[in-house]
């Protein structure tokens, strides 16, 4: 299974519980977070509702989301930044 997710959704979508989950049912899952280091959803619907409101949705400093992955004692990702490295990762997982 892949999962491509904003940090907003990784953080506020529980994620240890469904590494947790997969690790019980043995399910293999590729888990890809993009981040943009705000809630990007919370910021996008505060401007629709009022255009000129204080936002206050910086998710500053970024979690580690590799190392929250690793709570669970599964395959331990690491940073992967090219398109190269990203093959790698999901080579290393099969």
């Amino acid at each position: 299974m892949l999962a491509c997710v904003g940090n907003g959704s990784y953080i506020f979508a529980n994620p240890v519980t469904g590494h947790q989950i997969a690790e019980t049912l043995t399910l293999p899952i590729l888990t890809i977070v993009r981040s943009t280091a705000m809630r990007n959803a919370v910021r996008r619907s505060t401007l629709d509702s009022d255009p000129d409101a204080m936002l206050m949705t910086t998710l500053d400093p970024s979690p580690d989301f590799a190392q929250a992955a690793c709570t669970r004692h599964v395959i331990c990702p690491k940073r992967r930044q090219t398109l190269p490295d990203t093959r790698m990762a999901v080579s290393d997982a099969r």
